[in-house]
């Protein structure tokens, strides 16, 4: 079920990582899930950062939508795409909004993923869990807001706060 909370300008959500393996398959080959690696290179911005706007906690008002007052920044759930500052890349609403599911799978929840090479490290090839990156609206905690914060999901899953956020595929625009 494609869906957004607030309109059209918003964020997809209630997508499971199926659905987005079908649009995906659908799109071919221009769009695709980022790696897990991918995902977290785009949000340090090039240079490392713990946070996508930075390395200072508390973050500037600008920099997502969620934190502890969920209604502080005007939205009561999701923003509309593109509302909080990009990164050096160009990257918008890397902090907050909506969680983003990646390619990479996990045989079960851990904190590591020893497999791949150096530069995009993958999960194993089969399990029952995919990668989620990012934090959402309903986040406040700065754990979740690091840019190396991961968690897993079932492929199933479905929630206000889940949604994609597309890699082009080599050589496509």
């Amino acid at each position: 079920m494609w869906q957004s909370l607030n309109g059209d300008e918003q964020p997809v959500v209630h997508v499971s990582w199926d659905d987005g393996a079908a649009f995906y398959q659908w799109t071919r080959p221009r769009l695709r899930f980022p790696t897990e690696a991918e995902w977290e290179y785009a949000a340090r911005g090039g240079d490392g950062r713990v946070f996508p706007w930075g390395n200072g906690w508390p973050p500037p008002r600008e920099a997502g939508n969620g934190f502890d007052d969920l209604r502080a920044d005007g939205y009561a759930a999701t923003a509309p795409v593109g509302k909080f500052a990009a990164n050096p890349f160009g990257i918008y609403d890397l902090g907050g909004n909506v969680r983003e599911w990646c390619a990479d799978m996990l045989s079960s929840f851990r904190p590591d993923y020893p497999s791949g090479d150096a530069t995009d490290p993958r999960g194993p090839e089969s399990g029952d869990r995919r990668m989620v990156r990012g934090c959402s609206f309903t986040d406040g905690h700065r754990k979740y807001w690091r840019c190396a914060y991961r968690h897993g999901s079932t492929p199933v899953d479905r929630n206000e706060d889940l949604g994609l956020r597309p890699a082009a595929a080599a050589g496509t625009r």
